[in-house]
């Protein structure tokens, strides 16, 4: 695992302070900051993704959104230290049941909620020594379902940490209708993982990887109200306009366009 020291808390929980305004190109420096040292904290990293306020003007450019699945996109690849992408998550979809390869993984909601799952590691699916839920070294499982652990709803602007040594986990937008956004940084980067069938607790090791630009199937306008301003932002062209009589939280509203584009393949990837 990377040289990143952890009390490994599986879930950060709620903010301890309220968050900092300071905007999401400044965030990236940040993290990249702290990635200068050969030694980094994890709590300092949970606290700098709490520290931020979300704000979809930020990072609406880097959304990728497809009509039927989850997508993987690239922001920061960190000079070999990390990865930092955004997923974006469609209505109704998820990932499959995962691990991430001695890798620390912390997540952040940016927009709308996903549910996270965790499971115990399956029995002889896990040969190293510092996880509890299983050790072994196979892929027999004798049958056996995934035993889940626990369940954590996220909200905007939440926070969650997990690495092997805690569990597996699987990350969905249980939304009907609403799209969700969330910010995810692996340390150190990894191109393979394992996933799990839930009812077996068998396992295929895949490769994972990034999707390309290209592949949105569906464009969102995305409509973002904050206090007395109503902002428009679409993909590429952000423009804003005002009215007095707006009195509001932050709100995100999707409308979905008709004008529909081609998916392209995603490099032959296979999805989590």
């Amino acid at each position: 695992m990377s040289p990143i020291s952890t009390n490994n808390d599986a879930i950060y929980g709620q903010q301890t302070q309220a968050p900092t305004k300071f905007t999401f190109d400044e965030l990236l420096q940040k993290i990249s900051k702290l990635f200068e040292s050969n030694e980094v904290n994890v709590d300092q990293l949970k606290q700098l993704m709490h520290s931020y306020e979300s704000n979809p003007a930020d990072w609406i450019k880097y959304v990728n959104l497809s009509k039927e699945r989850y997508t993987r996109v690239l922001i920061d690849g960190g000079n070999g230290k990390y990865n930092l992408m955004l997923l974006c998550w469609p209505a109704n979809t998820g990932s499959s049941i995962h691990d991430h390869p001695d890798s620390h993984c912390i997540l952040k909601v940016l927009a709308g909620s996903v549910s996270e799952v965790r499971y115990c590691w399956p029995k002889d699916s896990y040969r190293d020594d510092h996880c509890d839920g299983g050790i072994g070294g196979n892929n027999n499982n004798d049958g056996e379902g995934m035993i889940i652990t626990g369940e954590n709803r996220l909200q905007t602007q939440n926070v969650a940490y997990i690495n092997d040594s805690i569990g597996l986990h699987r990350v969905m937008n249980p939304d009907p209708t609403m799209p969700a956004f969330s910010l995810h940084l692996y340390s150190p980067p990894f191109d393979h993982c394992r996933i799990f069938d839930e009812k077996t607790g068998k396992y295929k090791k895949i490769n994972v990887g990034f999707d390309p630009k290209e592949i949105e199937a569906v464009k969102y306008r995305v409509k973002h109200r904050i206090k007395n301003c109503d902002i428009n932002v679409h993909k590429n062209h952000p423009h804003h306009h005002h009215d007095q009589n707006s009195m509001a939280k932050d709100v995100l509203v999707f409308e979905m366009q008709e004008q529909q584009h081609r998916r392209q393949q995603d490099n032959g990837k296979t999805r989590l």
